[in-house]
């Protein structure tokens, strides 16, 4: 997982350097925001966070690692709902 995302990462660089369209682009955007989301939930902070937070190049890191943390726990917890919840109104429905 952690492959495709710089794989990805790499594409749209390369698709936005050569001035390609922008459906290319917004597609691969939107694979990559999904693989983000799912290494978040998935991998641990020592991992995903320089993954996906650090690996901007030279832009500057706009949260820390602490906050990373809370995000991380938050969209952990908000997962686990949302799943418990689907679960609920399955077995209520049939």
């Amino acid at each position: 997982m952690q492959k495709a995302y710089t794989d990805i990462r790499k594409k749209i660089e390369k698709l936005q350097s050569v001035g390609s369209s922008g459906t290319a682009i917004n597609f691969y955007k939107a694979i990559l925001g999904i693989l983000g989301y799912a290494i978040v939930l998935t991998r641990s902070s020592g991992v995903s966070f320089p993954l996906i937070v650090q690996s901007q190049g030279a832009q500057s890191v706009y949260f820390s690692y602490k906050e990373f943390k809370s995000y991380q726990r938050r969209a952990r917890l908000l997962f686990l709902l949302v799943a418990i919840l689907l679960i609920i109104m399955v077995k209520t429905q049939f």
